[in-house]
């Protein structure tokens, strides 16, 4: 004869994270993701520059915004790391106080938000890194056809 066997664990429900520990997530993937942004901009953009001045055409406006941008980041030069700094501490603050207030929504929110800006900005700075380049290439190919 078997004797029944009874379940003595409990299942709890998975706990939130905590405030803290949310908010060190969510700064350090924002981190990430803008230095990311702002190192493409002082390191990558100048050698992009530099090709598409030897390309000796007119360069689409949303390129020559992104050249005139990094440009811009260089100029600010040794305060670039305090702004840098400054937007994560706020971007903390803000978040920390909605996920200790309760309002979780407006947490992921805030978040996804800030999350969907820097990727556009990645996005954009790609795309206007690589029109002069598909531009060149139409042009070489339209020489080549005739």
């Amino acid at each position: 004869m078997t004797e029944p066997t009874t379940d003595t664990t409990e299942e709890f429900p998975p706990t939130p994270p905590s405030p803290v520990g949310a908010t060190i997530t969510v700064v350090f993937a924002h981190g990430v993701i803008l230095t990311a942004f702002v190192g493409s901009l002082l390191f990558v953009v100048p050698k992009f520059e530099e090709i598409f001045k030897s390309f000796g055409t007119e360069l689409p406006a949303r390129t020559q915004f992104i050249l005139n941008v990094g440009n811009g980041v260089k100029a600010i030069g040794i305060f670039l790391p305090l702004i840098v700094a400054g937007f994560l501490v706020l971007d903390g603050l803000v978040y920390y106080h909605l996920r200790r207030q309760g309002a979780d929504g407006w947490a992921r929110a805030w978040w996804l938000f800030w999350l969907l800006l820097e990727g556009a900005a990645v996005v954009g700075l790609v795309i206007a890194l690589f029109l002069p380049l598909v531009q060149l290439m139409s042009q070489v190919g339209a020489s080549a056809g005739q």
